[in-house]
């Protein structure tokens, strides 16, 4: 039983790898062949912070053709400088994905902000992309890698299918 449960987290840590290293390629793939870098664009609150792993994710854009830039609203800003930001964001051509890690302001909540993010470009994780962290016993920094994977995965995935569909290959 220990052995299988070890043999298991060893598995586990090769996808991990196998996953990165899968998604460079096809980043790779997508930026060369394709002339179009994919581009993740993310919305934070100064100050504010949920736990995401914004340093990681900047990290791992740096290292892979993916073009990452941040928004990070004042700490005083309301819900409609946020609505107001993240609508520009929906309407530029050159965002391909988009997160935003914002606190619930008075009167709105952080569903409601989430639902303003045009879903042809959000790479917002849902319940149903986590693995509870007892099913892979995993560390808290292989949580965090293996979010970052499931974002840079959708964005590549949105990125794909917007630049399909304005090359005219899909509706």
């Amino acid at each position: 039983m220990a052995v299988a449960l070890f043999q298991e987290q060893i598995d586990f840590h090769l996808f991990i790898r196998r996953s990165l290293e899968a998604l460079t390629e096809d980043l790779e793939f997508l930026f060369g062949c394709l002339r179009v870098q994919v581009s993740l664009a993310a919305v934070y609150v100064e100050g504010y912070s949920s736990g995401f792993p914004r340093a990681l994710l900047r990290q791992t854009c740096e290292s892979l053709p993916v073009r990452f830039a941040e928004y990070l609203l004042p700490d005083n800003a309301g819900p409609d400088e946020a609505a107001a930001l993240i609508n520009s964001l929906n309407k530029a051509e050159d965002i391909h994905g988009l997160i935003a890690d914002l606190p619930p302001f008075s009167g709105f909540t952080s569903d409601q902000l989430s639902a303003l993010l045009d879903p042809r470009k959000s790479v917002q994780l849902n319940n149903s992309d986590y693995l509870t962290h007892w099913e892979y016993d995993l560390t808290q920094h292989e949580e965090e890698v293996l979010r970052v994977l499931l974002i840079l995965e959708k964005t590549f995935s949105a990125a794909a299918e917007q630049i399909a569909r304005s090359r005219g290959h899909a509706r």
